[in-house]
């Protein structure tokens, strides 16, 4: 029962992967809040887009924004 719930929740992690966008990865963290493994993925996920994100702007106020959601980040 453990191995098949771990095969459901890596294919649902897999989806959210393709997907590819902060808020699937933050409904995932929302819905699977137990799953340690894939949580700690999906806040590393967040993080990067949100970097890219505020690369892409290429603002002042896009990388404060950043530095001020992910303090310890090492893309600062």
């Amino acid at each position: 029962v453990l191995f098949l719930k771990d095969s459901i929740i890596n294919a649902i992690f897999g989806k959210v992967k393709r997907e590819n966008t902060i808020n699937a990865f933050k409904q995932f963290i929302k819905d699977y809040p137990e799953e340690a493994i894939q949580k700690k993925r999906a806040l590393a996920y967040i993080e990067s887009l949100a970097f890219v994100l505020a690369s892409n702007a290429n603002t002042i106020d896009g990388y404060k924004q950043f530095i001020r959601d992910y303090p310890k980040s090492d893309d600062k």
